[in-house]
């Protein structure tokens, strides 16, 4: 078993095991990690180093989640009118990223940076959902979304483990259907109103042989 397999398990086990923590035991971890972020924020971005600043405060100000109130706000607008070199941490190689964007349902979309950490918490807590939900390690899964979404094919897919497979959401409701009836997924997961034009179209259609066992609606709240 490689290195890499066993880190992704050990941390998969980790924020499995957090959720039946204690209220005081979740508590004192959310506290550890709000300082840590706080002390990350503080001395490695030139931005919220300003924004403490001018506040009056440093991160040992904040001693528990009570204190959160004396954090200044900031807004999405704030951020993006600034340039990377304030808003990026130091330390950080923006070629070994890769970019992100929030939909911009309430504005212009949000570029978000994520290093190879990130990716792996990101990759964590979407699992734990999955699983919490009665998603195996052996299901094959579609997701349709937007193309910026892809992710590229892990390596523990070749094994078939957490088989995804991604197809466009921007392709005709029929393309979706004509995929989905040759991949015969276990799980669908796509924006809610294009799991709806879907359920339309089989309805109407009359269309058999999509049974999955799980159905993810994401977006649009």
């Amino acid at each position: 078993m490689s290195l890499r397999l066993i880190h992704y398990i050990y941390n998969l086990h980790k924020v499995i095991k957090n959720q039946w923590l204690s209220p005081s035991e979740l508590k004192r971890l959310q506290e550890e990690k709000l300082k840590a972020l706080l002390h990350h924020a503080y001395y490695k971005v030139d931005y919220y180093r300003k924004l403490f600043d001018l506040a009056g405060i440093k991160p040992e100000d904040i001693k528990d989640i009570e204190d959160i109130v004396k954090i200044p706000i900031t807004t999405r607008k704030e951020v993006q009118s600034l340039s990377k070199q304030e808003t990026i941490a130091k330390d950080v190689d923006l070629n070994c990223c890769i970019t992100l964007y929030t939909s911009g349902s309430t504005g212009i979309p949000l570029d978000v940076f994520l290093g190879a950490q990130e990716r792996i918490s990101r990759w964590l807590f979407y699992r734990r959902v999955y699983f919490a939900n009665g998603g195996k390690l052996t299901d094959q899964e579609v997701r349709i979304t937007t193309p910026q979404h892809f992710v590229v094919k892990q390596w523990f897919q070749k094994l078939g483990i957490l088989k995804t497979k991604y197809f466009s959401i921007i392709d005709s409701i029929e393309d979706q259907l004509e995929f989905i009836l040759a991949f015969k997924p276990y799980i669908i997961e796509s924006y809610a109103s294009n799991l709806k034009s879907l359920a339309i179209e089989i309805h109407k259609n009359k269309i058999k042989g999509i049974n999955p066992r799980i159905i993810f609606s994401t977006a649009e709240l």
